[in-house]
């Protein structure tokens, strides 16, 4: 949204306050992938949460689990 786009699931992040301050303006999967936390295969699920695919977002998630 800091460079114009919309309020829409493909543009907003879901995460915490602090990791939302530290991520900034910054491509999400660009700053994702240099965090010590980063995991490819939640990179997966976020991707398919990114393009709407809500459902294999889900399955991703609760394989992870």
């Amino acid at each position: 949204m800091s460079k114009g786009g919309i309020s829409s699931t493909s543009n907003c992040v879901p995460c915490c306050l602090s990791c939302n301050g530290k991520k900034s303006d910054s491509e999400f999967l660009s700053w994702y992938r240099k965090q010590n936390f980063y995991d490819p295969r939640r990179a997966m699920a976020i991707r398919a949460w990114f393009n709407d695919d809500l459902k294999l977002a889900s399955v991703l998630l609760k394989y992870l689990n």
